[in-house]
């Protein structure tokens, strides 16, 4: 009986250490394509200038300066919710950022619907971060598209577009399309060689898989 409750308990210490790498695996693909997933939004966050009136310009500026980072948010969302004007879209950007990192990724989609922004950097990092949602949430095709609307946004932008492909190369790599996953490091490593200083070993690996 002693023997049968140990190795009980030695099955259940093996099934626990394969979860554990199971998840520290898709950890691992998914943080790599997370990576700075906000950098570009971020970046370029603050190109949006003009405040649709003086109260919302000080209700925004009082969000930024808040230390409390819950008391932030809600003044954030609080924003985000009310009305249309330059400043609603900067806080439901900055609301969608700070959902995203609390892994809140189907509300984080709700907000990043909300903006209409005219800037092409701002539009890219929107569609990068719907597409980092979507791989979350493992709707995997939605997530292509996303990235591909990034790439259309980013229209060879020398920054933006070797980070959105970076991302799209590396969900392709998870779904095993080696031939897709080849022609986005392809033209990294074509049009943008400075942006990864080690593209070729990436290149290298999907040329083979590929069968190039």
């Amino acid at each position: 009986m002693e023997q049968d409750k140990t190795q009980t308990l030695d099955q259940a210490a093996e099934q626990l250490k394969a979860a554990k790498a199971a998840r520290t695996k898709k950890i691992a693909i998914w943080s790599s394509i997370g990576v700075a997933v906000v950098a570009i939004i971020i970046g370029s966050i603050f190109a949006i200038r003009h405040f649709g009136s003086q109260k919302q310009a000080e209700a925004i500026g009082m969000a930024d300066i808040e230390q409390n980072d819950s008391i932030r948010t809600a003044m954030y969302k609080k924003i985000a919710d009310d009305g249309s004007y330059k400043a609603n879209e900067r806080a439901q950007l900055m609301t969608a950022i700070k959902l995203y990192n609390d892994s809140n990724y189907k509300e984080c989609l709700s907000y990043l619907e909300k903006p209409s922004v005219s800037s092409d950097i701002i539009a890219t990092g929107i569609n990068c971060l719907k597409g980092d949602c979507n791989v979350n949430l493992n709707q995997i095709d939605e997530a292509i598209k996303c990235y591909k609307s990034a790439l259309d946004e980013a229209d060879n932008n020398p920054v933006t577009t070797p980070f959105v492909l970076n991302k799209l190369a590396q969900v392709y790599h998870h779904q095993k399309n080696y031939a897709e996953e080849f022609n986005c490091y392809e033209q990294i490593r074509r049009d943008y060689p400075s942006f990864m200083s080690d593209i070729e070993k990436y290149y290298q690996r999907a040329k083979t898989l590929a069968g190039k």
